[in-house]
């Protein structure tokens, strides 16, 4: 394997050094935002996951199940389409405030 001699010695074909002079590696930004990114999708994901489950294993007959499905997939399309919104605007609203910031950078 070649991550072996890295994580052993530090000299093998991939090590610290060399990826550093290449210019690799992930920024330390970008890493943080990722890794946010990953832990919020998995908490959403089990979250459905165990609405999911709590539903189909409740002791309900399956015209009800079905009826409470609906209702909360109806529920969370409106919450997904106004968190949707809120980005949108939001997005709008930083390229606005970047456009006027290079605009008033360019003019100085």
């Amino acid at each position: 394997m070649m991550l072996i001699p890295y994580l052993s010695s530090g000299e093998g074909q991939f090590s610290r050094n060399q990826t550093e002079k290449q210019g690799g590696g992930v920024p330390m930004q970008e890493n943080s935002t990722s890794s946010v990114k990953a832990i919020t999708v998995l908490f959403i994901g089990g979250a459905v996951l165990g609405a999911v489950a709590g539903m189909l294993f409740a002791p309900k007959s399956g015209k009800e199940t079905r009826k409470e499905v609906k209702h909360y997939a109806m529920k969370v399309k409106k919450d997904v389409a106004s968190t949707a919104l809120r980005t949108k605007a939001g997005i709008e609203a930083a390229l606005e405030k970047g456009r006027a910031l290079l605009a008033e950078s360019t003019a100085a």
